[in-house]
C-alpha cells in the first residue's frame, strides 16, 4: 500500500470504530448525544438536557460526562457572574451520521 491509501483505510476503520461506539450507548446516553447533537453548534449545559429530556440535573451531568468519556463530547468551564458553568460541544473528531 502507498502512505496515502493506508491513511484513507486508516481513517475509514476509526470512522467505523466511531459509528459503532455510538450505535452501543446506553439508552439514557444516546438521548443526550441526539439532544447535544440537534443543538449544533450551540454548545449545551446540563440545565438544558435536564430541560429538554425531563430528567434530573444530576442525570444529565452523568450522561454528559461519560459520554465526554467515550471522545464524543468535550467539555469547557467557564466563569460567570454566578459562579463557573461547564458547557458541552460534539467532539470535532467524532463521526456523526445524520
Amino acid at each position: 500500500l502507498v502512505g496515502s491509501e493506508m491513511c484513507i483505510r486508516d481513517s475509514t476503520q476509526e470512522n467505523q470504530k466511531e459509528k459503532e461506539k455510538i450505535a452501543r450507548l446506553q439508552d439514557s446516553q444516546a438521548e443526550v448525544f441526539e439532544e447535544v447533537k440537534d443543538r449544533r453548534p450551540q454548545e449545551v449545559t446540563s440545565g438544558d438536557i435536564k430541560n429538554a429530556l425531563k430528567i434530573g440535573d444530576r442525570s444529565a451531568l452523568r450522561s454528559l460526562r461519560a459520554l465526554e468519556r467515550k471522545g464524543l463530547l468535550i467539555s469547557e468551564t467557564r466563569r460567570t457572574d454566578k459562579g463557573r458553568c461547564v458547557v458541552f460541544k460534539i467532539s470535532p473528531t467524532t463521526v456523526l451520521t445524520d
